[in-house]
């Protein structure tokens, strides 16, 4: 009966080490990001992910870790970066959202001269302008033209330029028009 005891006063103990030892072991993983959780980005724009520190009692554990990284930056939307480290029968987990957004204006140029001077009932020859945006591309066939040229009348009058990107970023450019006698 005394060794039967024994035993069980031993299991026990052994039992509450190996407790002490999982709660230690899990009480001293280290997985943190580097830098923030939530990141807002450009499309287009290159994109460094800051990483992990992974670690148990001073030991490094980086090479452990799983990342799996789905984030397109050339295309608008919210995409996460998951990583996973599993570690002594348990799994940990850490996510970065990146937030790639279109707050660039489109560029608009005008073809030609921003200043023009013509002279009364001369036909005034646009040169144009052209637009280009970082995510959509040429889209000069969007712009809209607004003016108040009156080429039978002497004064100043404006062309004006405007687009839109599908983001919704606006931009425009104006040219100046002098019609003298």
């Amino acid at each position: 009966m005394k060794k039967l005891n024994w035993l069980v006063v031993f299991l026990s103990l052994i039992g509450i080490c190996s407790l002490v030892v999982v709660i230690t072991i899990n009480q001293n993983v280290y997985f943190e990001l580097k830098g923030e959780e939530n990141i807002t980005i450009e499309v287009n724009s290159n994109y460094v992910d800051e990483g992990f520190v992974a670690k148990v009692f001073n030991n490094d554990l980086s090479n452990e870790v799983q990342v799996k990284n789905k984030v397109d930056n050339n295309k608008i939307g919210s995409y996460d970066i998951n990583y996973y480290l599993t570690y002594a029968g348990k799994i940990y987990m850490l996510t970065r959202t990146i937030n790639v957004i279109d707050s660039t204006e489109p560029e608009i140029k005008l073809n030609g001269y921003d200043n023009v001077t013509i002279y009364i009932n001369d036909k005034f020859n646009d040169e144009g302008v052209t637009a280009y945006d970082n995510n959509d591309g040429d889209i000069t066939s969007d712009i809209i033209v607004q003016s108040n040229l009156d080429t039978s009348k002497e004064g100043n009058y404006t062309i004006t330029y405007s687009v839109k990107d599908s983001s919704g970023n606006e931009s425009s450019v104006t040219r100046n028009i002098k019609v003298i006698k």
